[in-house]
């Protein structure tokens, strides 16, 4: 007659063998449809959907460059190779990479935002989480309506932030700038958008322009347009004046 009795040797019973190799096989399973070994035709890569407002990116750039990655299947395919491959298109700040079941990859973009041009080939990004960030892209240089940044190679950052902080200062005067110039002795020339070139110097950089607003106004309103203040004095500027008849052969 059989013995039925639990056996005090039978460490591990057959249901806990039985659930051991499913698990065993369901990871195996998991770990071959990752690696691609099998499964890359039954569940491939059927749509990449391109999200995003972009406005120098092409969706067919953003697909070109993570195709050779979906190619591998739902599974397989490595997220952060395509995220990576994404992000190294020119004004592609930040790609966000997602599977959607059964067949579709999902693909957020966030784009630079040119803020300022750079001497002569450099943007400065605006983009918050890229903020000053330096880029140097092909055909950046027709871009239109951009502030002009010039100055030493390693101060772009120097340059943008000195911007920011004038640019509120002079709009409370109806004042725009145009190109701002920090050359290498220090020293910060601004070109604003009514013509007149700023003369700064290289200290006391703020008091000089508050004293600048100060007296714009009384510039404005005389009868000979100023061309170039220069404010490098500790209590007073010089003024040069738009000569006449040049102004007169400008007009026409």
């Amino acid at each position: 007659m059989a013995d039925t009795q639990p056996s005090p040797n039978r460490l591990i019973s057959v249901t806990t063998w039985a659930t051991l190799i499913v698990l065993g096989l369901t990871a195996l399973l998991g770990v071959w449809l990752k690696m691609g070994f099998i499964g890359g035709d039954r569940f491939s890569i059927e749509w990449l959907e391109v999200s995003g407002s972009l406005q120098r990116t092409s969706a067919s750039q953003v697909r070109a460059a993570a195709a050779p990655f979906a190619s591998q299947g739902y599974f397989a395919t490595d997220l952060a190779k395509v995220r990576e491959a994404v992000e190294a298109l020119p004004w592609v700040s930040q790609a966000r990479v997602s599977r959607a079941w059964p067949d579709t990859l999902t693909i957020d973009i966030r784009e630079h935002q040119p803020l300022a041009r750079w001497n002569q080939t450099g943007v400065v990004s605006g983009l918050e989480v890229h903020g000053g960030a330096l880029l140097t892209i092909d055909g950046s240089e027709d871009i239109q309506g951009l502030v002009r940044l010039y100055g030493p190679a390693d101060q772009h950052d120097v340059v943008l932030q000195a911007w920011l902080d004038m640019r509120a200062e002079l709009a409370s005067a109806g004042l725009h700038v145009e190109g701002l110039t920090l050359d290498e002795r220090g020293s910060w020339t601004v070109a604003l958008s009514n013509g007149i070139e700023l003369l700064l110097g290289r200290e006391h950089r703020d008091q000089r322009l508050a004293r600048f607003v100060g007296v714009h106004e009384y510039l404005r309103t005389q009868s000979r347009r100023a061309e170039r203040v220069d404010m490098r004095y500790a209590n007073g500027m010089a003024v040069e004046w738009v000569d006449a008849n040049r102004e007169q052969g400008r007009r026409g």
